[in-house]
C-alpha cells in the first residue's frame, strides 16, 4: 500500500494556515501538517515518517523561509520545495527560486495551490527507482558552470551590453537558461509562459538575470565535470541545427530552447547518480543498444521523460511536451510540418550521425512528414558537417 503523501506548511500567520487547511478540505488523500515557524518546521522534520513537500512563507521572524529552504535542501534532499509568499523583493525572490521547485504569490487561490502540490507530487509517482526518488529534491539545483555565471553577471551590469547579448550568454548554460525561463514564467513576473530565452531575459530584465545568476553561483553544490561540459556543448550544437532548419523564426527560437534543454534529464542523472549513468553510456558504446532502452532497464525511466517531468515541475509545459517525445515523436500528435519537435528530433539524430553514432530516427514520424523529411534531413546534415 502506497503511503499517503505528507505536506508541511510553514507560515507565521495562523490565519493563512487556517485558510490553507480549509482549501485542502476536499483532499483527504494528503496528510498536511501546519507550523508557524522555521524552527518548528525543523523539529517536525526530524520526526518520522518523512515529508514529501515543503510549502513555506519567506518573511518570518527567527528562521526565515530562505534559511529553511537551505536546511531542507541539504538535510532532506528528497523533498519538493515550494515558496508561498507575498515578498516582492527581487533579490530574495531570485534567491528562493534558485533552490525552490515552484514559487507562488500570496494571495494564492485554491486551484493554483492544489495544482502546484499535484505537480510537485507527480514526479515522485513516475520515478520507480528508490535511489533516484530519494534525490528528486535535488533537481531544482540544475547543473551549471559557475565561471560562466560570473561572466553572465558581469555582462548583465555592463552598460554597453544589450538584452540580446545577455540572452545569448544565458543560452550558453543549460542550467541558467532553465532557471531564467522558469523565473520568467513564474508569478513573480505575471505567470505568462515564455518559450524562448530572449523573451525570458526581456521579461525579467538585466537586474533579474544578475540576481538569479548570483544566487545560483552562491548556492551551487554540483561539481562540473568534463562530461558535463561535453553534454552542454552537445546541446548547444543540436540547438543551433534545430533552430536553423525551421523556416519560421518564432518556431526556430522555440526549437532552440527545446533543444538546449532536451538533455536536462541526462544532466540530472549524470550529476545525481554518476556511476550508474556511466554504466548506461558504457553499455550503449559496447552494444549499440538505444540509450533510452538502457536507461529504462537501469532507472525505470529514460532521460527524455525525466527531463519533461522536471520541466513540468518548473511550469514549462510547452517545452516539456516537445522534450518528452523527442526520441519518438510519432507517439505525439503529428503536425505534418517542421515544428519544434520535428526540428529537435532530426537535429539530434543528425548530430549523433556526424560524430559516428547510429542516428535514432523515427521512421513513422518521417513518413508522416512526407517530402519535408528528406529536405530537412539534407539541410540538417549539411549544417552538422559545417
Amino acid at each position: 500500500m502506497t503511503a499517503m503523501p505528507r505536506l508541511l506548511f510553514v507560515d507565521d500567520e495562523p490565519r493563512i494556515l487556517e485558510g490553507i487547511e480549509n482549501a485542502l478540505f476536499d483532499h483527504p488523500e494528503w496528510d498536511a501538517t501546519f507550523v508557524t515557524s522555521g524552527d518548528a518546521a525543523l523539529t517536525v522534520l526530524r520526526g518520522a515518517p518523512a515529508f514529501d513537500v515543503l510549502i513555506t512563507d519567506m518573511r518570518m521572524p527567527g528562521m526565515d523561509g530562505l534559511d529553511l529552504l537551505h536546511h531542507v535542501l541539504h538535510g532532506y534532499p528528497h523533498m519538493m520545495r515550494v515558496v508561498l509568499s507575498g515578498d516582492a523583493e527581487m533579490q530574495r525572490a531570485m534567491q528562493a527560486l534558485s533552490i525552490a521547485h515552484q514559487y507562488l504569490a500570496k494571495p494564492c487561490d485554491e486551484e493554483a495551490l492544489v495544482k502546484t502540490i499535484q505537480r510537485a507530487l507527480r514526479i515522485r509517482t513516475v520515478v520507480s527507482d528508490d535511489q533516484l526518488r530519494r534525490r528528486l529534491g535535488m533537481i531544482s539545483e540544475t547543473p551549471h558552470d559557475r565561471q560562466w555565471l560570473r561572466h553572465v553577471r558581469e555582462l548583465a551590469v555592463d552598460p554597453e551590453a544589450s538584452i540580446s547579448e545577455v540572452a545569448r550568454a544565458v543560452a550558453a548554460d543549460v542550467g541558467l537558461a532553465t532557471k531564467i525561463v522558469q523565473a520568467a514564467s513564474s508569478v513573480i513576473f505575471g505567470g505568462a509562459k515564455v518559450t524562448t530565452v530572449a523573451a525570458a531575459v526581456q521579461r525579467i530584465g538585466l537586474d533579474g538575470v544578475c540576481a538569479l545568476a548570483l544566487a545560483m553561483e552562491l548556492y551551487s553544490r554540483l561539481p562540473i565535470s568534463n562530461a558535463f561540459l561535453e553534454d552542454r556543448e552537445r546541446c548547444m550544437q543540436i540547438a543551433g541545427i534545430a533552430a536553423a532548419i525551421c523556416t519560421a523564426p518564432e518556431v526556430g527560437e522555440q526549437a532552440y530552447l527545446c533543444a538546449l534543454l532536451h538533455d536536462l534529464g541526462t544532466l540530472t542523472l549524470r550529476s545525481q547518480l554518476p556511476e550508474r549513468f556511466d554504466r548506461c553510456t558504457a553499455l550503449r558504446a559496447e552494444t549499440g543498444q538505444s540509450l533510452v532502452d538502457i536507461e529504462h532497464a537501469e532507472f525505470g525511466i529514460d532521460h527524455a521523460v525525466l527531463a519533461a517531468e522536471i520541466l513540468e515541475l518548473f511550469q514549462m509545459t510547452e517545452v516539456a511536451n516537445v522534450v518528452r517525445y523527442h526520441h519518438r515523436p510519432s507517439a505525439s500528435a503529428r503536425t505534418g510540418r517542421v515544428d519544434a519537435l520535428a526540428a529537435l528530433h532530426i537535429a539530434e539524430a543528425v548530430y549523433d550521425e556526424s560524430i559516428g553514432l547510429a542516428p535514432d530516427l523515427d521512421a513513422d514520424f518521417l513518413d508522416a512528414l512526407g517530402p519535408l523529411a528528406e529536405m530537412t534531413l539534407f539541410r540538417a546534415r549539411r549544417l552538422a558537417r559545417s
